[in-house]
């Protein structure tokens, strides 16, 4: 995701009260004097904003846009407002920091929502205020950039756990896998995840209620998935299968059966479950799913 750098400073040295404002902005002096947008490195820029040119998000999602203070004083009073435009995507909440120390860095925190697999070029803009203790340094920015915005919404179930099907020659216990939590629904429940591997897998697996969905990667050692249809290169549904003994599935193309405690396609593998949101590291799964228990309690 690449980033926009925005440094608001003074375009000419500063005089008396040192007096400071940004793009687009004036001071509150008697002159006036209009200001502008500086390159990066100027060394009469003081204030520096960092915005991405994507955001990218599920049905809600909070970003963190760092703020910096490269004025010569610490800023005792930070405060602004912020606002979005764009097609179906909304800004439900912001936060500016109270206040940024001499060469602090904090967030100005955003919180975005949308319906469904909603795309857009967007404007999001902002005004800030800062001020030092005793008003020698006074801050007035304005500045509005255009922005992607790339939503993806769908109802979809939780992810209970992530299944790692190895290479033919890899022993389970050299994965290593991590997983992070990457897409949220509505309700903060996730989703997608990121992953991540010491060494090559062939497959990554993602169970969640009735649901199953299988990623071919390619021998890949980090990739992302989603509980969505469209994106997984296989989809099975436990109901599909309920003459079955026990909870288990079948991708087309599988020989053997999957399920929760086996969830690889005859092949020892590797699985990590959903902990309450958080994914721990997991343990290594048998080749055969064997008799599997009908317990339907919730993970």
């Amino acid at each position: 995701m690449k980033r926009r750098r925005f440094l608001f400073g003074s375009s000419a040295a500063l005089t008396g009260t040192g007096l400071l404002v940004g793009s687009r902005g004036t001071t509150t002096a008697e002159t006036q004097r209009k200001m502008q947008i500086q390159v990066e490195g100027d060394e009469d820029a003081y204030l520096g904003m960092e915005i991405p040119e994507t955001f990218e998000f599920g049905c809600k999602e909070t970003f963190n846009i760092p703020l910096r203070n490269q004025t010569n004083d610490p800023l005792s009073r930070v405060d602004g407002s912020a606002n979005l435009s764009g097609g179906g995507i909304q800004l439900l909440d912001y936060q500016f920091p109270d206040s940024l120390g001499l060469g602090e860095q904090k967030p100005l925190t955003v919180t975005f929502s949308c319906g469904d697999n909603t795309q857009a070029v967007g404007e999001f803009g902002f005004d800030i205020r800062a001020e030092s203790e005793g008003g020698h340094t006074l801050i007035n920015a304005q500045r509005n950039s255009e922005v992607n915005l790339e939503c993806s919404c769908i109802d979809r179930q939780r992810i209970v756990l992530v299944g790692f099907a190895p290479k033919s020659d890899t022993n389970p216990s050299e994965l290593n896998p991590s997983v992070e939590p990457n897409w949220h629904d509505d309700d903060g429940e996730v989703v997608g995840i990121k992953w991540k591997t010491d060494v090559a897998v062939e497959e990554v697996v993602l169970h969640g209620g009735a649901e199953w969905y299988r990623y071919r990667t390619g021998s890949s050692t980090s990739g992302t998935a989603t509980m969505d249809q469209k994106s997984a290169d296989g989809y099975a549904n436990e109901r599909d299968f309920e003459g079955i003994r026990g909870q288990k599935v079948q991708f087309a193309g599988d020989r053997n059966w999957r399920c929760k405690t086996s969830p690889c396609d005859g092949k020892a593998g590797w699985v990590i479950r959903n902990s309450r949101g958080s994914f721990g590291g997991g343990k290594k799964t048998p080749a055969q799913c064997g008799n599997v228990s009908t317990d339907t309690t919730s993970e």
